[in-house]
C-alpha cells in the first residue's frame, strides 16, 4: 500500500472512531509510522536538518487542535500534538511544510518573543505575524497557510518580505483596532481579537 492510500485510510478510520473512543494503540501506530515515512522524505530530499530535528521530538495525537500540528516546549524536548482529521487532509509535501513551520517557531525563538509580544499587541496580531514571518521561506505549505500576500489583502497592508515580527505585529493589530474603530467588525468581536481600547 503506498502512502497516499495509507493516509487516506487512515483518515477514513479516524472518522470511524466513535468520539467517545480514544484513538487505539493500533490506529497511533500506523498514525505514526505515516508520519515516519514523512520525516523520510525529508532526509532524503536534502532537508537533513529538518528531519534529523523531526526524530528527536516527542509525538502524540490531540484531537482537540484546531490546527494540524501544534508544538509545545518544555524543559528537556518539544512536544508534537497531531490532529489526524486536519493533518491527514494534507499531502506528504504538505506534511513535510508543515514540520518546516514548526521547527522554524522553534529555531527563531518564537515561543519566547512571543511572551514578550502579548502585552503590546493583540493575540491575533503575533499569532499572524508569526506565522507569516516564516511561511515566506516554506515551499508546498497548504492553501489554508497564513501568507503575505494574502494577508496584505485581508488586513488592507503593503507589508514586505523579510521585514521583522514586531513591525508585522505592529501593523496587524493597528489595522484590526482601525476596522474595529470603523464599525467593521460587531462589538463581540472585540474579546475574540484581544483588544486593548486603551492604546
Amino acid at each position: 500500500m503506498d502512502f497516499e492510500e495509507r493516509r487516506q485510510q487512515l483518515l477514513k478510520g479516524a472518522y470511524a472512531l466513535e468520539e467517545s473512543v480514544k484513538f487505539n494503540e493500533s490506529y497511533k501506530r500506523s498514525f505514526f509510522e505515516l508520519v515516519e515515512e514523512v520525516i523520510l522524505y525529508l532526509l532524503q530530499a536534502q532537508d537533513v536538518f529538518f528531519g534529523q530535528f523531526m526524530l528527536r521530538v516527542r509525538r502524540t495525537i490531540n484531537i482537540n487542535l484546531t490546527i494540524p500540528i501544534a508544538t509545545i516546549p518544555n524543559r528537556e524536548n518539544f512536544n508534537m500534538y497531531f490532529n489526524p482529521f486536519l493533518f491527514l487532509n494534507c499531502s506528504k509535501k504538505e506534511m513535510a511544510a508543515l514540520f518546516k513551520h514548526e521547527i522554524y517557531h522553534i529555531m527563531n525563538s518564537h515561543f519566547e518573543r512571543e511572551k514578550k509580544l502579548k502585552n503590546r499587541f493583540s493575540k491575533e496580531a503575533i499569532n499572524v505575524a508569526l506565522d507569516i514571518s516564516i511561511n515566506q521561506y516554506i515551499r508546498d505549505l497548504p492553501s489554508f497557510s497564513k501568507r503575505l500576500s494574502a494577508i496584505n489583502i485581508e488586513y488592507n497592508l503593503s507589508l514586505e518580505e523579510n521585514r521583522s515580527i514586531e513591525e508585522y505585529a505592529e501593523k496587524i493589530y493597528k489595522s484590526i483596532k482601525s476596522r474595529i474603530k470603523e464599525g467593521k467588525f460587531n462589538k463581540d468581536d472585540d474579546s475574540k481579537y484581544d483588544i486593548d481600547k486603551s492604546k
